[in-house]
């Protein structure tokens, strides 16, 4: 039954306020669904849901199957349409499958659609009958269906009736020329990366048609490789395994790579991937020795295993232009101006060489200081190559977050649209880079005073704190953000890889019609100029007001 406030809205309203939250649609879906109820309330079906009848849909002109199917569903969700039988195959088979802990259905429900057409209705438990049975794989084969594909139809409604034999839905079991044998049992085990994909990860993801059948084809593929092992028994070194065995079959490395990262994504978001680990550093010599016993236990601000990583990056690389591990005497001026001249005639960016030279400058400094090199260095580094992000214009941001409130499915159990929408206006409003914002935690908010705060640990140089002034609008999102699942520590988990992100990132700024190049990301936003405007908290800017030109989330951008 509809809520007075469902009954009141017009057909596109209930499908973008309700129906389209609480299930799961494709993008293409979706698309088309909105297309077809446009089509309907221009048709004259303009009218609150409340005062739709049966007959008003009923009469609508939709021809393509699919999408008729799909366009009654939603009044059907609503009430305005008859529900399905009670006895419905259909629902019985949702039980079914909840029932046995695994596994998407798609063969079942594949089944059930094939008898649905046999019979020209929706098929019910009273329709489980051994001579029906018997006529649906006859109708299967004069339609030229192969045997192996009618012999897995009548085996899944063989299956369902069995288990509403079982429990006591219906009085007879079907002929043993239908049922399986009582040694095999239904689901063996828990699911393996295929079901797993199929039945969660796909369904908490924005994947386009290619890509769900692109990763359901490695999932496969893997299965096959491990033997359907259960996702508790997968280890890392299967994956690996899996690698080496693709690229027997001469694939591109790229391919190979991608075809990895899918199944570390599906492990990982199942629980059953290691957390990710910064891979040993291959350094070595007199200058690693001494960053490891002397240099990284006094300077304190060096916490991080990924910057002690990146000092052993640049060592190594000094080592390898010297053709030796490199020593303190190696600690010149003309040796290190050397080396940096190679990096840059060696195609590496300005950026990459400016990092791990001064990696090395660093430490020489803190020895020279140390007196254990007589002279500081004079080596300069290049200067910085200009920002490559480049501001929004307003029209812009408009689209990207119309785009944003667009995105279907799930983040880690959490609205896609108000994910991505309150993430860029965080980013907008504040500043922060995209490390900052999916390192904030929902006890860094302080809604009742419209405050952000992010520790130095989380910003860029770890020394100061960032504190803002919540625009009134973001504070909305925010809080609409955090009530979805107060007792989490995130404000924005992403449970998967960096790249799945820059992916994701990648298909929204497309939508939106923003050049999907490297300018165009999440610093796009920071260098905008509603970014450049935002207030930047100390202590005596407290009291001021906040200037802004306009909310891009809102409808038309209303200042």
């Amino acid at each position: 039954m509809l809520t007075p406030a469902e009954a009141a809205m017009t057909p596109r309203e209930y499908l973008e306020g309700c129906y389209s939250r609480v299930v799961l649609l494709s993008l293409t879906s979706l698309r088309r669904l909105r297309r077809n109820v446009e089509a309907f309330e221009a048709a004259g079906g303009l009218r609150p849901m409340g005062e739709l009848t049966a007959a008003d849909v009923n009469q609508f002109p939709l021809r393509v199957k699919g999408q008729r199917k799909q366009f009654e569903a939603m009044f059907r969700h609503a009430g305005t349409l008859q529900p399905l039988p009670a006895d419905a195959l259909h629902e019985f088979a949702k039980a079914f499958m909840a029932d046995q802990g695994a596994g998407s259905g798609l063969k079942l429900f594949s089944a059930l659609k094939y008898f649905g057409q046999f019979l020209t209705r929706t098929p019910t438990a009273k329709d489980l009958e051994d001579g029906l049975l018997s006529r649906f794989g006859a109708w299967c084969r004069s339609r030229k269906y192969s045997e192996r594909c009618v012999t897995s139809h009548l085996r899944q409604l063989a299956l369902l009736w069995t288990w509403l034999a079982k429990r006591k839905i219906v009085e007879a079991s079907p002929a043993e020329a239908l049922a399986l044998p009582e040694s095999q049992p239904v689901i063996q085990g828990p699911s393996p990366l295929a079901d797993y994909f199929r039945l969660h990860y796909a369904r908490q993801k924005e994947l386009t048609k290619q890509t769900f059948k692109s990763v359901l084809s490695v999932a496969r593929q893997f299965d096959e490789f491990t033997g359907r092992k259960s996702l508790a028994r997968i280890r890392p070194a299967m994956v690996e395994q899996f690698a080496d065995q693709l690229r027997k079959s001469r694939l591109r490395p790229s391919v190979i790579q991608k075809n990895r990262g899918f199944v570390i994504a599906i492990l990982r978001h199942a629980g059953y991937w290691p957390e990710a680990e910064q891979p040993a550093v291959k350094a070595s010599g007199e200058l690693w020795q001494v960053c490891h016993a002397e240099y990284f236990p006094r300077k304190t601000e060096i916490r991080s295993e990924l910057t002690r990583h990146q000092y052993g990056v640049a060592l190594r690389s000094f080592g390898k232009f010297l053709g030796r591990d490199p020593s303190l005497s190696d600690l010149n001026d003309e040796a290190v101006a050397a080396w940096l001249a190679d990096q840059v005639a060696a195609g590496k960016s300005i950026n990459t060489a400016r990092e791990q030279v001064g990696r090395i400058l660093a430490l020489w400094t803190w020895l020279a200081r140390q007196r254990r090199i007589e002279a500081f260095p004079a080596v300069e580094k290049p200067s910085p190559p200009e920002s490559v992000a480049k501001p929004l214009s307003d029209s812009q941001l408009r689209a990207l977050f119309a785009t944003a409130a667009d995105q279907r499915g799930a983040i880690c159990g959490l609205p896609a649209d108000l994910w991505w929408m309150s993430f860029f206006a965080m980013a907008l409003t504040t500043g922060e880079r995209k490390s900052a914002l999916l390192a904030c935690q929902v006890g860094w908010i302080d809604l009742a005073n419209s405050r952000a705060t992010f520790p130095p640990e989380v910003r860029q140089g770890r020394r100061q704190r960032g504190e803002y002034r919540l625009w009134p609008e973001m504070a909305v999102l925010l809080k609409r953000m955090i009530e979805v699942d107060p007792a989490r520590r995130l404000v924005w988990p992403w449970g998967l890889s960096a790249s799945s992100y820059h992916t994701a990132l990648n298909s929204i700024v497309k939508a939106a019609g923003i050049p999907g190049t490297r300018e165009f990301k999440t610093d796009a936003l920071r260098v905008s100029q509603a970014a450049a405007e935002r207030q930047y908290l100390e202590q005596r800017m407290m009291p001021g007001e906040i200037s802004r030109r306009f909310v891009p989330w809102l409808t038309g951008g209303a200042t």
